[in-house]
């Protein structure tokens, strides 16, 4: 309520503000561009206008010229809802620098029966023809203030790229900063260079991942490797978008030619679903089936691979399904194997013992990888799911037919050990290589559901049984 002259109080008109912030368009304080300032300046429009607050939006670095705002539309939902009827705004420019899009927010906020005050400009009556001018006006000011704002960055990127100043928020591994321009690290600028020689000459990301940390101390793992070595800044290059390149802003590191054989290598490839390392090797502790592979897609867009229980089964419901990191798996199963293996004898008994067992060992994982294929092949959603229980329980019957003849075969110990020197070799190996290797070799991997929010190591969720001699 708000005090009269004659002293009652009056009911406050229920409202929101909004604020918006962008790097184009950021000055200082006083010019009302900061969050703060803005917030501030609202919430005195609000107590002057006769406006009780009932909830902020806000668009962090988000461009004026669309209205394609989370924060906004947010605004104007609750103002078509009928929750509030006033939305408070610092500035003109801060709602947009559209002509259209600004009458577009005008227009919809008088249909739901509301109406803007801006701190610049007051109340406007979006249906009177001076209040519609005064937008229009306004509006077209606030854009030609963002064009020219885009034209001036465009100016300032463009005179930057001209002269091989590099505009980049961080110094690339390699290189230093002193001044405007880059110069190279008397240390870690020849690692760079010896690091595209040995990737040009087929060293594995490992080797040069640990030659970068004996020659630097600095530990680069090898995916960082690979985003680095395709850097052109290396090659003295400085550019802004695909329009604005400077050659021989800086002394480069590598030439043309190396630069292009190591692009043309083999690269680290990111996870596909047919070549994830442990599906059908782990196991629900809730249920005991088989865990598969699923690419979940993170808010911002990106890929996360995880390893799944599917919940359902010929057995029933999962009581606790689990999910975990496929990258936090297959780094944790793969160091267990590495040192698994560093520990095996090499193999003892009759040669025909020798092969049945490798034989036997085949057997294992072309069942499980049948198993794994079916599970998830995109057909099986579209048969009948009598058939398609019954398709599953026959692969996984298979599975254990040819696990059990291994445990016959191991438990025989005719052969005291069938190993070959899987973790000289690693680096090198292809996934499905690799995945052969560690199905020859696991008992079991079980994966336990979480007992706490938030990341988990997967040490602390799983247990790994590789099998004895």
């Amino acid at each position: 309520m708000a005090p009269t002259a004659s002293g009652r109080r009056t009911r406050r008109t229920p409202g929101v503000d909004y604020q918006r912030y962008s790097r184009l368009g950021k000055r200082n304080a006083d010019q009302l561009r900061t969050l703060d300032a803005q917030s501030e300046r609202n919430a005195e429009i609000a107590a002057d206008s006769g406006v009780e607050l009932i909830d902020s939006y806000v668009d962090e670095g988000k461009s004026g010229g669309s209205n394609d705002r989370e924060g906004l539309q947010a605004a104007l939902a609750r103002i078509e809802s009928g929750e509030a009827r006033a939305l408070i705004v610092a500035r003109l420019s801060r709602l947009g620098r559209s002509v259209v899009g600004i009458q577009e927010v005008v227009k919809r906020v008088t249909d739901a029966g509301g109406y803007i005050v801006f701190g610049d400009i007051g109340r406007i009556d979006g249906t009177s023809h001076m209040g519609k001018m005064m937008v229009s006006v306004l509006g077209a000011f606030a854009e030609l203030e963002l064009d020219l704002a885009r034209e001036h960055s465009l100016d300032s990127r463009t005179n930057a790229i001209a002269s091989g100043i590099p505009i980049m928020g961080r110094v690339p591994f390699g290189y230093l900063r002193p001044s405007r321009k880059l110069e190279v690290d008397p240390i870690k600028g020849p690692a760079v260079t010896e690091a595209y020689a040995m990737r040009a000459s087929g060293a594995t990301w490992t080797a040069i991942s640990t030659y970068i940390k004996e020659a630097t101390g600095v530990h680069q793992p090898p995916n960082a490797l690979r985003r680095m070595l395709s850097n052109p800044t290396y090659l003295g290059q400085v550019r802004s978008g695909s329009d604005l390149v400077c050659h021989d802003a800086h002394t480069a590191l590598v030439d043309q030619a190396t630069f292009d054989a190591v692009q043309a290598a083999p690269q680290l490839r990111p996870y596909r679903k047919h070549e994830s390392l442990l599906a059908g090797l782990m196991t629900c502790a809730s249920c005991g089936q088989r865990m598969t592979f699923h690419m979940l897609k993170m808010k911002n867009g990106q890929p996360y691979p995880t390893y799944y229980c599917q919940r359902h089964s010929s057995h029933g419901v999962c009581p606790a399904p689990v999910t975990i990191s496929a990258r936090a798996a297959d780094e944790a199963v793969t160091d267990s194997f590495r040192a698994w293996s560093r520990q095996q004898p090499s193999a003892v008994g009759d040669p025909a013992d020798v092969v049945e067992l490798a034989e036997a060992e085949d057997a294992v994982a072309a069942a499980e990888g049948e198993l794994t294929a079916w599970v998830s092949s995109p057909i099986s959603s579209a048969l009948d799911e009598a058939v398609y229980v019954a398709a599953t329980a026959d692969r996984q019957n298979a599975v254990d037919a040819a696990r059990d003849r291994l445990r016959q075969l191991r438990a025989a110990k005719r052969v005291t050990q069938l190993a070959v020197d899987a973790d000289a070799m690693w680096d090198d190996l292809t996934n499905s290589q690799r995945r052969t290797f560690i199905a020859s070799a696991v008992d079991r991997i079980t994966v336990h559901p979480t007992t706490r929010r938030g990341p988990s190591k997967f040490d602390d969720r799983a247990t790994i049984a590789w099998r004895k001699a």
